[in-house]
């Protein structure tokens, strides 16, 4: 199969045929005239054994023929069965405010934004893992599974370092490490990067992973491992995805959190009105909007194609500073960084909002480059 035929069949999501299956059964017919004579001999020795009387000269009791035996009857045969697939969530979560592990274990909250019509997520053995609900697909071809999976391991950076390193170079045939976002006057990284690949095939397995360095005071007792896995054609749409989630992880400790309640509303007054405008669908969010409310949306459903980068507040009034959290701004500008597929540019969807009888409200809603 050709390269292209590879991808056709991959974006086309065809399935493979089910095959029906059926039986014949042949007949004959039998010749009776040709087995007459031996059918009558026979019937004459039944009656001969069930009369008594033994042929002449025989010296021992003639014992009754064996029962025949029953044959068994033939059972259809049933097709094997196809394991199933394992249930995906009723409803796909927005990583926000989760912890990564059981309860048992003290992991570190995080946020991380997902497309919750693309992607969903589960826990497994303190491992959060985002998948895509429709995977790519070729016919007659195993591709690399394309996920992202978040991680909290435990120890200086030094031996997360060497861990992930060590995990890496058993999987793939190369890997590469980088240094970023050094501290311009210590030096010091405060985040790693890896790039590993088997190749550079359309189909080959390629893995980039963050390594974040988690600090409690000036103490790192850990690292958060993100890792995004995928094939090298998938780069520019699961990959570049995978890449603005990560872009969007924050890791927070709880003594850094401002306990501002009107935050968590007006984060969520935006994360509906940003669905709501980017489905052009604003039936569900009318309560949301001020009265004589402006919203200039796309004009078509492009929800399931977002990916959000970014989340930016400025109040445009507020007198509040710390021991006075409770107040209230009066207005504030929501923006809104996203993009839509691996190759399009970002842009921003812009909300201003106002506060008035204890919601949040847009005025304005409108998309800018």
């Amino acid at each position: 199969m050709k390269k292209e035929e590879r991808l056709f069949a991959a974006l086309s999501g065809v399935s493979d045929e089910l095959l029906e299956r059926s039986e014949r059964r042949k007949t004959g017919a039998g010749r009776w005239i040709a087995w007459g004579a031996a059918l009558a001999a026979c019937l004459a020795v039944v009656l001969l054994v069930y009369t008594g009387t033994a042929p002449k000269g025989a010296d021992s009791e003639i014992l009754p023929p064996p029962p025949l035996e029953e044959l068994p009857t033939p059972q259809p045969t049933e097709p094997a069965l196809t394991p199933p697939e394992p249930a995906l969530p009723d409803k796909p979560e927005k990583l926000r405010w989760l912890q990564i592990a059981p309860q048992e274990r003290d992991i570190p909250e995080f946020t991380l934004w997902i497309n919750e019509e693309s992607y969903y997520t589960y826990e497994q053995n303190g491992v959060y893992v985002i998948k895509p609900y429709n995977p790519p697909q070729v016919p007659d071809e195993e591709l690399p599974e394309c996920k992202m999976e978040i991680e909290y391991l435990e120890g200086t950076t030094e031996e997360v370092l060497e861990t992930v390193q060590s995990r890496l170079e058993s999987l793939y045939t190369s890997v590469i490490c980088e240094e970023v976002n050094k501290d311009y006057f210590t030096g010091e990284a405060s985040e790693y990067y890896f790039r590993a690949d088997n190749g550079t095939d359309w189909n080959s397995a390629q893995r980039e992973v963050w390594l974040i360095p988690y600090r409690e005071g000036q103490e790192v007792t850990g690292a958060f491992v993100l890792s995004s896995s995928y094939f090298l054609e998938a780069e520019e749409g699961h990959g570049v995805r995978f890449y603005i989630m990560a872009d969007t992880f924050r890791a927070w400790n709880q003594s850094d959190i401002l306990s501002c309640p009107w935050t968590e509303d007006l984060e969520d007054a935006a994360l509906r009105l940003t669905k709501a405008v980017m489905s052009d669908d604003l039936s569900g969010v009318e309560e949301l909007l001020a009265p004589d409310a402006e919203v200039v949306g796309p004009g078509e459903d492009l929800y399931a194609y977002v990916s959000i980068a970014n989340i930016s507040y400025d109040y445009s009034v507020w007198s509040g500073y710390k021991g006075h959290e409770e107040e209230v701004p009066e207005a504030a500008t929501v923006s809104v960084q996203f993009r839509l597929g691996g190759e399009d540019s970002y842009s921003y969807l812009t909300m201003e909002m106002i506060y008035q009888d204890g919601a949040w409200l847009a005025e304005w809603i409108g998309i800018e480059k």
